[in-house]
Parts: structure tokens; sequence; C-alpha cells
């Protein structure tokens, strides 16, 4: 799922108290202009952090100074992060984090080598290949869309607008394997 964040939101203190249990979803600060909205997506945050009662919360929403805990009807957002669901009281500091889970989905994604955007199969690429090469291989994929090993629709080619780019140099449409070449060719091996 899409997470919101905002590099503008400020620390805050509770007005209200919160309750210690997975009906208590509505929390009250004192100020959280800057904060996310919703609107985008979910997003985190942290009550007593490095303090014995810290709890991250995902939220789904905010109006004005009041954040709403994200509620699914199976996954209550209270209690994230491997944290543990605490009372807090009014003065309690609440904070915008990124939080490890995010650090670990992120971690996750960018290592997949296989259905990664929902393209099925593994990225194929040379074992010399760097971590940003196979990412672009993959990109490139996601140009062309794929009926099992059959391409349909049309295959674009898109020049690079990166200085020092080389984009596609030479194609080559042959029945044998590929050779050669060098950064920014392409070639397309097909079955008569």
């Amino acid at each position: 799922m899409r997470l919101e964040h905002a590099g503008a939101a400020l620390p805050s203190t509770l007005t209200v108290d919160l309750g210690g249990t997975v009906a208590d979803l509505t929390v009250t600060a004192a100020d959280l202009t800057g904060w996310p909205t919703g609107a985008v997506g979910p997003f985190y945050g942290v009550i007593n952090r490095t303090k014995i009662n810290e709890e991250k919360i995902l939220f789904a929403s905010r109006t004005g100074n009041v954040l709403t805990v994200y509620t699914d009807g199976l996954t209550v957002g209270r209690a994230a992060d491997g944290t543990v669901i605490q009372s807090h009281l009014t003065n309690s500091i609440i904070e915008h984090v990124w939080t490890s889970t995010e650090a670990d989905s992120a971690n996750a994604h960018q290592q997949a080598t296989s259905n990664v955007h929902g393209v099925t199969g593994a990225i194929a690429a040379d074992a010399d290949l760097d971590a940003e090469a196979v990412a672009r291989a993959a990109a490139d994929a996601l140009l062309a869309p794929l009926a099992g090993a059959t391409f349909t629709g049309e295959v674009a080619v898109v020049s690079p607008t990166a200085a020092g780019s080389t984009g596609v140099r030479q194609i080559t449409i042959s029945t044998s394997d590929p050779s050669g070449g060098a950064d920014g060719d392409l070639w397309v091996k097909y079955v008569p």
C-alpha cells in the first residue's frame, strides 16, 4: 500500500489522553500543521519515542489536529512496527515517522528478482550487471506488455534525456542468441 509522508511535520503533544485498547482510534494533538492528511495513503506516527511506553501507530487520516487510526476491518493501526498498544497521557509527544516496516518493504522490493510490478517471471540479466542495470532492465520490460512469451501491443523505445545516456544505439532482430554489442543496443531473438 502507498504510504504518505510529509517533510514539514513537526512534533506535537496530545491534548486528550489516548486509551490503551484497539477501540481507541482517535488521537487529538495541539498542532498537526504540516502532517500528512491521508489523501495519498495512510501514514505513521509515534507517541513517546524512545520511552518505555513508545507506540507506533498507522493513521488513516488527519483532519485539523485530529488523527484517525487506520482500520480495514481486519487490521487496526495501533501497536504498529513491533510496538505494543499503550495508554498515553495528555502532553505525550507525538511525531510523524518513517518505520522499519517501510524500510524492510522497500528493501524487499529493491532486492526482488521476480514478480516485480505485476510482471510475471524473473528479471533476466548478465551476471556482471549491477543492481542499477537490473532495475533499468525491469523498468524497460514494462514498456512492452507480455502475453505468455509473446509481446502484445506496441514496443516503444524511449530516448533518455539524462546527460551521458546512450539510449538505444542499435536494434538487432535475429534467430540467434545475442552476442557482442554495447550499452544501449537492443537484441530481439525470434523463433521462425
